[in-house]
């Protein structure tokens, strides 16, 4: 008995410790949808996080770059740059708080200050809808919602879907992890001055 308690306890930390690390890297497939198109645009890159909330994904051989570090958030494609601000940066800001404490090896559910956004799980999926906008707030936003479903077994992010209006979303799914991996600083930089 004692020997299944302690193999019991080694399973539960090691797989609660598997998402705490300085560094994760992954491969993660977008996939573009929009309903007036036939086929959907799929692209495969990479994703960076290092402790303690940066995160980037690269396609296109870094010419498509999606930033999140602190209170910033970027992307850029080829030579334009885009950069949240205002209530878009918020919401970002909660997505961003929320991915961290996934990555972290928490649940997801965090303490939310935004009272514009709400938090709901239920069983492996994590969603972070707007409430209480008004018309023209919605039409101002990027994303309706998001979407992060969460690996049942070792709780590490598995998708991140984030929707838009008309239907459309880009879905990150996530794969092939390795911890702990050099990530040079290098790769969270916008080359915005």
């Amino acid at each position: 008995m004692r020997k299944l308690f302690i193999l019991f306890i080694t399973v539960v930390l090691s797989s609660t410790l598997l998402f705490a690390q300085e560094t994760i890297t992954a491969v993660v497939t977008r996939t573009k949808h929009n309903p007036a198109v036939i086929d959907d645009l799929v692209t495969r890159g990479t994703f960076h996080f290092k402790q303690p909330g940066r995160m980037c994904m690269i396609f296109n051989d870094g010419k498509e770059k999606l930033l999140m570090d602190g209170s910033s958030f970027i992307m850029i494609n080829g030579e334009k740059s885009s950069v949240a601000k205002g209530k878009e940066a918020n919401h970002l800001e909660l997505l961003q708080r929320v991915l961290q404490n996934i990555l972290a090896g928490e649940d997801g559910m965090i303490d939310n200050r935004d009272p514009d956004m709400q938090i709901t799980r239920q069983d492996n999926i994590i969603r972070i809808i707007p409430v209480n906008t008004s018309a023209k707030a919605t039409r101002r936003m990027m994303f309706t919602s998001f979407t992060l479903t969460v690996d049942p077994v070792n709780s590490g992010l598995t998708s991140m879907c984030m929707n838009e209006k008309g239907g459309n979303y880009t879905q990150y799914d996530f794969s092939g992890y390795i911890f702990d991996e050099i990530i040079d600083d290098e790769i969270f930089n916008s080359g915005i001055r």
